[in-house]
């Protein structure tokens, strides 16, 4: 069997971390999906009408779903098939074992040796068998039925109530924390949006609104472009690092400042990257009359230059959400 990353006469690589390759693939396309409620139509969606189905039909909600789902399955598949060698490593090499039967083989050796030290730490994956299984036939309908889906709010409650509790389990062994290539930047906010959402749909009623935020909050995480310096830097490389998101910055705040200057809009600190880069834009709501001008714009969107958070008007309050933020729709010192 190969080790990480080396190459057999074929030229196949082996590589230890396409776990969480998946997981990383899966978390982008499920945090993508409040973006669902707008970028296909000409108004924002009220999410609570996502919750009726009939109510939207979405192309990109199917695509982020396969995606999500297929992911998180290979994940969790690669971590079973892991395990199985982290025990019985001739067992794995000899037989090219698939989701059920790495399973079925950790329920055997759970079964027959439950003190093995292996077995012991992912006691917490196995006691979730059911939970497994659904995720892994959930894949099973995409591959082999083709438009089969959940619908918006099943899926949150899915993914945020069955899959990101395993999720934070896992990557928390011994083995794995070590692994920090899957996860997203820090929030300037100081919001955890994997911790959140597992909170939140824990505590009925489930507020969709606020999913939808804490989803477009971790979406962002991830595309932000500014590298954070720790501690733990030399001064040559945190040097390099203030460097490097200078130049970076110099090139947003150029574009920020002439949209300001042309659109008379307000700009904020973002809550997910922290810069001075969260515009609000405004749509012109004029009217006229015979005798008079009505001066009015109804807010269009909150968008970050920097990091691309962005919202619409269905999520109506940051802080309504219970969530460490301004509203920014409206007006504020």
């Amino acid at each position: 069997m190969l080790s990480a990353n080396e190459k057999d006469k074929e030229g196949w690589i082996a590589d230890d971390n396409a776990a969480f390759l998946s997981l990383k693939t899966a978390l982008h396309a499920y945090f993508e999906t409040y973006r669902v409620s707008f970028e296909d139509f000409q108004n924002p969606i009220k999410i609570s009408k996502l919750a009726k189905p009939g109510k939207f039909d979405s192309n990109l909600y199917k695509s982020l779903y396969f995606t999500t789902i297929t992911q998180f399955q290979n994940f969790f598949e690669l971590i079973l098939k892991d395990s199985v060698r982290r025990i019985d490593r001739l067992f794995a090499v000899k037989q090219s074992i698939g989701f059920r039967d790495a399973l079925k083989r950790l329920k055997n050796i759970q079964e027959a040796n439950p003190e093995e030290d292996v077995i012991k730490k992912i006691d917490f994956l196995l006691s979730k068998e059911e939970v497994l299984k659904k995720l892994n036939g959930l894949r099973n309908r995409i591959w082999h039925r083709g438009l089969y889906y959940l619908f918006y709010p099943k899926l949150d409650c899915f993914i945020c109530g069955k899959i990101l509790p395993l999720v934070k389990q896992v990557t928390d062994l011994d083995w794995y924390s070590e692994n920090k290539e899957w996860i997203y930047k820090n929030l300037k906010c100081g919001v955890d949006p994997i911790a959140s959402l597992i909170n939140e749909i824990g505590n009925p009623p489930v507020n969709y609104e606020k999913i939808a935020l804490l989803k477009e909050m971790g979406r962002a995480a991830y595309h932000n472009p500014i590298i954070q310096i720790d501690d733990n830097c030399s001064i040559l490389e945190r040097g390099a690092k203030v460097n490097c998101n200078y130049e970076k910055m110099k090139i947003v705040n150029a574009k920020v400042e002439g949209a300001c200057n042309e659109l008379l809009i307000n700009v904020y600190d973002c809550p997910v990257c922290g810069q001075n880069t969260f515009l609000k834009y405004e749509l012109d709501d004029t009217s006229f009359d015979e005798n008079d001008c009505y001066s009015h714009s109804i807010p269009e969107k909150l968008k970050c230059e920097t990091c691309s958070f962005e919202i619409r008007s269905n999520i109506e309050d940051l802080s309504l959400c219970g969530i460490n933020c301004k509203n920014f729709w409206k007006d504020h010192d």
